[in-house]
């Protein structure tokens, strides 16, 4: 395994730990007492974050493979 492999292994890895708390956020929001309106505000504030947080490890993983 060469360390670009490596590399890819932990972005790829980072990327899942990302993916799975976006998750658990969104299903913990969908289980709340909070009222309809409140939960879309919050599932798009938690979907711009997400994306930011996701970006730039993606286009490294993107950049590692090409």
């Amino acid at each position: 395994m060469t360390d670009n492999d490596l590399k890819i292994l932990w972005v790829a890895r980072t990327l899942t730990n990302i993916d799975f708390q976006y998750g658990e956020d969104i299903l913990n929001l969908d289980h709340s007492a909070i009222d309809a309106e409140q939960k879309r505000y919050i599932a798009t504030q938690l979907l711009l974050k997400y994306r930011e947080r996701r970006a730039p490890y993606q286009q490294l993983l993107d950049s590692l493979r090409s």
